[in-house]
């Protein structure tokens, strides 16, 4: 349940204490921090690269609601243009626009639907 993973202010509270008696006092007590994969996105070399392009100029775009395709679509044209200094930024707003797409399309998350919801207005 939602209200056991974060007690106090500290996250992962019911795994921390289930796993207490084996991990390094510094390890129980850190804090959170996100996990970045290594930069893939940006290089065209990389398979990731070629999935994040295909997925997001397909189909499944088109039926998220929340993101302007067009738009989308129009950055990743530049992708060449970004500075080194927001890669990790971009790379992480693609890896969400592309993972509702792939949602969309496993799931079929019609885009009539989201407003029945109230998901959107």
């Amino acid at each position: 349940p939602a209200r056991l993973k974060v007690k106090d202010g500290v996250e992962k509270f019911v795994l921390r204490e289930a796993c207490r008696d084996v991990l390094a006092p510094e390890v129980y007590l850190r804090e959170k921090h996100p996990f970045h994969a290594p930069p893939a996105v940006l290089d065209p070399r990389e398979r990731l690269h070629q999935f994040v392009q295909a997925t997001l100029r397909g189909p499944a775009l088109d039926a998220v609601p929340f993101f302007d395709a067009a738009r989308v679509r129009g950055y990743l044209d530049r992708l060449g243009d970004v500075p080194p200094e927001r890669a990790a930024m971009v790379e992480a707003m693609l890896m969400l626009i592309t993972s509702a797409c792939v949602l969309q399309e496993r799931f079929s998350l019609a885009a009539e639907g989201w407003s029945d919801r109230g998901l959107i207005h």
